[in-house]
Formats: structure tokens, C-alpha cells, sequence
């Protein structure tokens, strides 16, 4: 998922899912996701989540912001 400013993403997963380099993952890994490259890596059978937090920075200058339909 590619997220740019005003916005960050912190991945995150279960304890079957590895978040980083493939090649650094522990034999209990299911699977490795690297964000660094967007792979998604299978290791082993199993089932592993993998979430995403992708933080919104919004700054109003000046104005008040409202939500709904003008």
C-alpha cells in the first residue's frame, strides 16, 4: 500500500508474520513482508496477519474545517 506526505505507515503483524528482510525471518515465520520493497514473501504453511496503521497529518490554516456536503 503506498502512502506518501502527509502520511505515514507503520506495518505491523502476528506473531507468524515477519516485517522486514525475507532473509532475516525465524523458522516459526509464516511469512515476511518487507516494506522497503512491497514484497510479500511465503516462508511456510500456515496463517500470519499483516496490518497497516497509516497515519493522516492534517494542518488548517486559518479556517475552520467541517465535514458534510456544502
Amino acid at each position: 500500500m503506498p502512502a506518501s506526505l502527509p502520511t505515514s505507515t507503520d506495518w505491523s503483524g502476528s506473531p507468524y508474520m515477519y516485517v522486514g528482510d525475507p532473509a532475516r525471518a525465524k523458522p516459526w515465520h509464516v511469512a515476511a513482508y518487507d516494506p522497503s520493497t512491497g514484497r510479500l514473501t511465503g516462508l511456510r504453511s500456515g496463517t500470519a496477519v499483516l496490518a497497516v496503521t497509516v497515519t493522516v497529518t492534517v494542518a488548517v490554516n486559518g479556517t475552520r474545517a467541517e465535514s458534510g456536503s456544502a
